[in-house]
């Protein structure tokens, strides 16, 4: 237990424990049960925020209205979302949301609420010059689509170059905010715990899962080029 957390607001941006708890949170949503129809999002501004603090509250509003629903969106099942930067020291939002079928149904279909979901962070981001053609919405087909959004934000650590302390923004250092959070109810199995008699066991199972994911990884990837050719 940390007897001296760290207040929130004040975090130093992407630790190696922080990375770690993202990644584990990633690892164990179990994809065969997410429901819905999911988006992911890529969210920019053109000007930084003056303070960490102004970036927190724009993210805290954003995710509030995504999950309690706007005039142009309806409101979504979950949300994950990280901070990340830019070289050119800007925070950027990624992050996958999740609504019913049936209100992106009525919400005009998947390409609509593309549209409608680029219109929210706009709208709330205006301040900072947020340009409807710098956003990138993109909608989540299957769970190979949820596998290359945990691929690409749970293999990235604390050293990652944008999560990188030195693209900080001038003036954050130390007082970051949070890097990443979840809203919502989201599928996610219990972490398994093994004891192993000796380091020898250790390192046979260690070799045995890493072969496991690198043939699941294979698979997927398989998957993933046939279904381009077929396209």
């Amino acid at each position: 237990m940390n007897k001296s957390p760290s207040k929130r607001g004040s975090c130093g941006g992407w630790s190696p424990s922080v990375a770690r708890r993202n990644m584990r949170f990633l690892w164990s949503v179990e994809n065969d049960k997410l429901d819905g129809v999911g988006f992911s999002l890529t969210f920019t501004v053109q000007t930084c925020p003056e303070t960490a603090q102004d970036w927190s509250r724009l993210v805290r509003y954003v995710s509030e209205a995504l999950m309690r629903g706007t005039k142009v969106s309806p409101s979504a099942m979950r949300l994950h979302w990280v901070t990340e930067w830019q070289k050119r020291g800007v925070p950027h939002l990624h992050g996958a949301v999740y609504f019913a079928q049936e209100a992106v149904e009525a919400a005009g279909g998947a390409s609509a609420m593309e549209h409608r979901l680029v219109s929210v962070w706009t709208h709330l981001a205006a301040s900072y010059g947020a340009q409807k053609w710098s956003q990138t919405v993109k909608h989540i087909y299957d769970a190979l689509g949820w596998s290359q959004y945990v691929a690409k934000h749970a293999a990235r650590g604390a050293r990652h170059i944008q999560r990188s302390s030195h693209c900080l923004p001038s003036g954050w250092q130390g007082q970051t905010g949070r890097m990443w959070g979840k809203s919502g109810v989201w599928p996610v199995a219990e972490a398994l715990k093994f004891e192993f008699g000796n380091m020898a066991a250790y390192a046979a199972f260690r070799r045995l899962m890493r072969s496991y994911s690198k043939a699941q990884a294979r698979v997927e990837m398989n998957a993933a080029r046939s279904a381009l050719v077929q396209a």
